[in-house]
């Protein structure tokens, strides 16, 4: 089998003429959360006195900076409830669904936080630790000096999160195409991590490359069903390593069975085969490729500065960063009004302020996409298909016809995304990652786009605008309507627009 991105990201494109038909499997429906067999339980503090600061000020890391002490239990339960808490529930048959900090297709919620924790004090051991999510809780995996695991990190460094992706969780429904959603939504939550850990007033530092097979042994994970994918070290370097492979404990069977998530899973070869094939860390030498418009096949005449920002009176954002999180949804309820020029340049903003953020990874990582945006409906701007240049603070017209309603047509005809007045549009150039970077530089690209979806939801809550992630399209209509060349792809679209 050919492992690289650009023939899994092929493989499972949609074709509106050839779509196998596919029914849910209810009984085999895989839980929203672990279960680990009797391990030491920390329960965390409801989180109090959610962070005031602005979503800008966290952007751009104007809150208290350099704070070097340890966090207590009650910081850690509030960041990891921002990163990834239970934000609302509503009724569903003769239970609850719980809303989450970041979004997820599908509600499936694919990925999951850990802790390996530095510090032993009064309240919190030295360890590693699964986040339970709906218990608001810690479980001990291993008990361990971990600062000895981890060579790269200094003595201000406290902790480090570790975020997996289980397969099964996604691929209930989405069948193979399922590792696109696994790490989109892993981009997310990457994002809505780092933001909670920067509201905290902590430095944290984002890696996408290191020794997976090191990494999912130190987690105990059964790699067929889940993997590690990411890293944010709080308060500390870049860790792309892990010490003392062989002194390091072997965990119970019970602890890998923990990524068994329903009794009934299918295990999909072209997922667990492309990640394999992209567990080798690219050489030094390589680099994440920029991407441009002629990566692309896209011509672009001029290219124009943005606009500054309205002044501070005229801003739009009216939610603070908490509130954006508390009250992020995906909404389809849009209505054909526009927004306005002023709302554009905030979500442009944030977009450039977070492909600069996030330590050494990411400034590289934000290169692998290219950020474009179809629009309709924007005071002061004629509709057309934009490309944005988040390094030189430019955007470029690519034409200036409204591809809105075929784009509508290309996202499996749901009617409810014609209303939206903008479509943001996360591109790359498959042939170029794989030559630039190996298969492992698809997670590159695929993050990176949920990582900045993640920014424009809480930039459209802020304002008051509905938002809604997209990742099911037919692949090919949307790249030919986009004008794309063969190398060239949609990977994710985010919907914007005013709603009911």
């Amino acid at each position: 089998m050919n492992n690289s991105s650009h023939h899994y990201h092929r493989l499972t494109g949609y074709d509106r003429h050839h779509m196998s038909p596919h029914r849910l499997d209810w009984a085999g429906q895989p839980q929203l959360d672990k279960h680990y067999p009797d391990l030491p339980i920390v329960n965390l503090p409801e989180p109090s006195k959610l962070y005031k600061a602005g979503l800008w000020d966290v952007l751009t890391g104007k809150i208290k900076p350099g704070q070097e002490a340890a966090p207590d239990l009650q910081q850690i339960s509030r960041a990891l409830y921002l990163a990834n808490g239970l934000t609302g529930r509503s009724r569903q048959g003769n239970g609850y669904f719980y809303f989450r900090s970041p979004p997820s297709a599908g509600a499936l919620y694919p990925n999951e936080l850990y802790l390996a924790w530095f510090n032993t004090n009064d309240e919190l051991e030295a360890g590693i630790y699964y986040y339970d999510t709906y218990q608001r809780r810690l479980l001990c995996i291993r008990r361990a000096d971990c600062r000895a695991f981890f060579p790269e990190t200094d003595n201000h460094t406290c902790g480090l999160l570790l975020m997996t992706g289980i397969f099964f969780r996604s691929a209930w429904k989405y069948r193979k195409r399922a590792f696109r959603y696994v790490l989109l939504d892993g981009g997310h939550l990457l994002e809505s991590t780092r933001l909670a850990l920067t509201a905290m007033g902590r430095k944290s530092v984002l890696a996408y490359d290191f020794d997976d097979d090191q990494y999912n042994r130190l987690l105990g994970l059964d790699t067929d069903r889940e993997v590690c994918l990411a890293t944010i070290t709080i308060n500390g370097p870049e860790v792309t390593g892990v010490s003392s492979l062989s002194e390091m404990s072997e965990l119970s069977p019970a602890i890998a069975e923990a990524s068994r998530v329903s009794p009934r899973e299918t295990v999909y070869d072209e997922i667990t085969e492309t990640y394999r094939a992209g567990k080798s860390i690219p050489t030094s030498a390589a680099k994440p490729p920029r991407l441009d418009s002629d990566d692309l096949g896209l011509r672009v005449s001029t290219w124009k500065p943005i606009k500054p920002l309205a002044p501070e009176n005229d801003d739009p954002v009216s939610l603070n960063y908490a509130e954006s999180v508390l009250r992020r949804r995906s909404k389809r309820n849009f209505v054909p009004e526009p927004v306005s020029e002023a709302q554009l340049l905030s979500v442009l903003g944030m977009i450039r302020r977070a492909c600069l953020a996030g330590g050494q990874a990411f400034p590289n990582a934000s290169k692998t996409v290219q950020t474009g945006f179809l629009s309709w409906g924007v005071d002061n701007m004629k509709p057309g298909f934009y490309l944005l240049d988040p390094f030189s603070g430019t955007i470029g017209s690519v034409h200036d016809m409204d591809l809105i309603p075929q784009m509508t047509s290309a996202c499996l005809d749901q009617a409810w995304l014609k209303n939206a007045a903008l479509h943001f549009l996360f591109m790359t150039n498959l042939a170029k990652l794989d030559d630039d970077m190996g298969a492992r530089g698809y997670r590159y690209a695929m993050m990176t786009a949920g990582r900045l979806g993640h920014i424009i939801y809480l930039a459209a809550t802020s304002m008051g605008l509905g938002c809604c992630g997209i990742g099911a399209f037919y692949d090919r209509e949307a790249e030919q309507l986009l004008g794309l060349n063969r190398d060239a792809t949609l990977l994710y679209l985010v919907a914007v627009g005013q709603t009911r």
